[in-house]
């Protein structure tokens, strides 16, 4: 995953995923000003950049990256057999 600052625009569901001044830069959707603006800053701060690309590659990471799908995938299956080792009222096995 690249450690790259992006601005993004607040359009749909971009708000609940990424982390204005966290992460990347927010700009208003269809402001082609505010877009120029957040550019024209980061083109300004390399610090900011560097800063932005590497906070956006952790969080992108924990959210999915490799340990974050492992783990996900250990809790479905311990789910799973958790469930399965109940037994199903009015199964076969009742008979």
């Amino acid at each position: 995953m690249a450690e790259r600052a992006i601005v993004v625009s607040d359009a749909d569901a971009l708000p609940d995923i990424i982390d204005d001044g966290d992460t990347d830069l927010k700009c208003r959707v269809l402001d082609v000003g505010n877009l120029a603006d957040k550019i024209a800053t980061l083109a300004r701060n390399p610090e900011m950049r560097r800063r932005l690309g590497e906070r956006a590659r952790q969080v992108a990471l924990g959210r999915f990256g490799t340990l974050r799908f492992v783990e996900l995938l250990t809790s479905i299956i311990q789910s799973e057999r958790t469930m399965s080792s109940e037994p199903v009222i009015g199964s076969a096995a009742d008979l």
